[in-house]
């Protein structure tokens, strides 16, 4: 039934290519040329029409510097390159406000598409290893159990048809798309393993601090995982794992399980980088 309503939800959207836009620069590292950004947005846009989203633009090179323009609180464009801004806080820190708005533009569009990136980032695993993601990641996606084969055929169907499946480029594209939130479970995972029955704000904010330094040294590639809705919602996820649970002197761990999780997240992040070649 959730399922079905998202679905209702989304044929009923009427946006434009700017969050599809923003995706692809997340991907990019927060940097790509206008050009590149045309031919990804050329096969991206069929493919998250399919779930119902109607975008009604027509992107064009003048169309992103009007976007970029209309948008210059995180984005600019220097000749043919849009990219992200780069500066600090009146306090000298890293201004990662430009990187989160980013991240916000493209989860919006990564709900049109996700299942078609866990297909892409199962690889040649096949419908098991889509139902351990759907789990994985049950916390930021809509998924239920028992429409699990009906949507990975459906996956199928949609990236045959939109040309996909068989491009390699396109399907390493989409798997990279999730390697964020995988990469950002298992830091969780590995963190609250270290940490006795902490209190939620304290375990978020240790949760939060090892992202950063993740996230600082380039090992995690966008700043998704920094937000408190990610951290809050992976937790959860753990939860609903059985990985930990909540008392009320605060979260207890059970390490082993904590373990089998960062290890499952893990398995599709070395699957994606097979893919990456």
């Amino acid at each position: 039934m959730l399922t079905l309503l998202v679905k209702q939800q989304q044929r009923g959207t009427i946006s434009t290519h700017f969050p599809l836009a923003c995706l692809i620069l997340g991907v990019h590292k927060g940097s790509a040329s206008v050009t590149t950004l045309l031919a990804q947005l050329n096969w991206l846009a069929p493919l998250a029409q399919r779930s119902g989203v109607r975008l009604e633009s027509e992107p064009s090179a003048l169309w992103f510097h009007e976007q970029v323009k209309l948008h210059r609180n995180f984005l600019a464009i220097d000749g043919d390159i849009v990219h992200v801004l780069v500066g600090d806080t009146a306090q000298g820190d890293p201004d990662i406000l430009p990187q989160l708005l980013l991240a916000q533009y493209s989860n919006e569009a990564l709900q049109w598409i996700e299942p078609c990136c866990k297909l892409a980032l199962c690889g040649s695993r096949g419908i098991e290893a889509f139902r351990t993601l759907n789990k994985l990641l049950q916390t930021e996606f809509v998924y239920e159990e028992w429409r699990e084969g009906d949507v990975f055929r459906e996956s199928l169907d949609t990236m045959s048809s939109c040309d996909v499946l068989l491009a390699p480029e396109k399907t390493k594209f989409l798997a990279s798309c999730l390697e964020p939130f995988l990469l950002g479970l298992a830091t969780i995972a590995d963190s609250v393993a270290l940490q006795g029955a902490l209190k939620e704000r304290e375990v978020v904010t240790a949760c939060q601090e090892r992202l950063q330094q993740d996230v600082a040294t380039g090992r995690i590639r966008s700043y998704s995982p920094l937000s408190l809705d990610f951290i809050k919602s992976s937790l959860q996820c753990l939860v609903a794992l059985g990985a930990g649970e909540r008392e009320q002197s605060g979260f207890v761990w059970k390490k082993e399980v904590l373990l089998e999780v960062a290890n499952d997240a893990r398995s599709f992040l070395c699957q994606e980088r097979t893919l990456d070649g």
